[in-house]
């Protein structure tokens, strides 16, 4: 709404170019902002089945700060084409005053919203601490005992208790209600039991799927593994749901990184922002609907344009970037 108000109030209309590309890159920073928190149910899907499969404890601190960053870059990227390549029209932008961009100026943090501030950083400060901390420490085995899920029900607990103004920091009743996204909750609670079993021996899911690809991925180098890997998810999950393609692919990178001599934990990071880039086609995610289902700002020709743009600079972006520096790190 606030984009669509300034977009009008400078005289763009509906279908122009210009309006389209920032759309379409709000929605793209949008998702990949999502993809670095490692709250993210897809980071907990994947990390929590490399658990469970190999043994493999993905570190936050690191994958947050990589993540973080190859997205900066994808926006980057992402940016400096629109000013260099595609060239809008930005025109009617050069006739603001300083006295609209006062209007647009955003309040100072009321006490209420800097005090729930401090509760998230104290939230993502004890999801990082863990692995900051020496392992025979008791506050590290404790944070590392009660988990993600732990840290923020204590941090909803302490908001519950504290009292602002006479009231409390959180209506807990109202925020289970209405704060809740039981949709996402309900299918990751079907999906946890799925994606178990499709690493299970006994189903023999992995070990038919090992099978059928051993012709294809048994004799590929380690880098022609990651490659193809990173490749096939990026595309895979454009036209399914990015949980689905997580569940198939962790067991394969699983079943096939130690016979290749590949580090599945670097595969595990960089799976997140390949499957989470799901913006090609409307079937790809919910921020894909956003976008083409925005047909009258963007339109179907604007967004396949500059959806397939994301998808190569996404693929760039963890093929130079992100796989050089996830073998460093991990």
């Amino acid at each position: 709404d606030i984009f669509y108000t300034i977009a009008l109030q400078f005289g763009y209309k509906k279908g122009d170019n210009y309006p389209a590309l920032m759309l379409v890159g709000i929605v793209f920073a949008s998702a990949s902002s999502m993809e670095a928190i490692p709250w993210n149910p897809l980071a907990i899907l994947i990390s929590g089945n490399m658990q469970k499969l190999a043994g493999i404890s993905i570190n936050f601190l690191p994958y947050f700060l990589l993540i973080a960053f190859l997205s900066l870059i994808a926006l980057t990227v992402y940016i400096l084409i629109c000013k260099y390549i595609i060239r809008p029209d930005i025109t009617p932008l050069l006739s603001y005053d300083e006295q609209y961009t006062a209007a647009l100026n955003r309040q100072p943090l009321s006490p209420y919203q800097k005090l729930m501030t401090a509760l998230l950083g104290l939230m993502v400060f004890m999801m990082f601490l863990p692995s900051q901390l020496p392992a025979a420490w008791p506050l590290n085995q404790l944070l590392k005992a009660i988990g993600t899920t732990g840290c923020v029900a204590f941090c909803l607990s302490l908001a519950s208790m504290l009292t602002f103004q006479g009231k409390s920091l959180v209506d807990f009743k109202a925020l289970v209600l209405h704060g809740v996204q039981w949709n996402v909750v309900i299918m990751f609670t079907a999906v946890l039991p799925i994606a178990a079993s499709f690493g299970s021996p006994d189903t023999g899911i992995t070990a038919l799927l090992v099978n059928l690809l051993s012709p294809i991925l048994g004799s590929v180098s380690p880098l022609g593994f990651c490659l193809l890997t990173i490749f096939l998810a990026l595309t895979i999950t454009q036209f399914s749901n990015n949980m689905v393609c997580a569940i198939v692919l962790v067991p394969i990178i699983h079943s096939f990184s130690a016979a290749i001599g590949v580090n599945a934990a670097i595969l595990a990071v960089l799976l997140v922002p390949a499957l989470s880039t799901a913006l090609v086609t409307p079937a790809g995610s919910g921020s894909a609907s956003l976008i083409h289902g925005n047909s009258e700002w963007i339109g179907s020709r604007y967004a396949y344009r500059y959806t397939l743009l994301i998808y190569a600079i996404t693929l760039a972006v963890l093929i130079f970037v992100g796989l050089p520096l996830a073998s460093m790190i991990f």
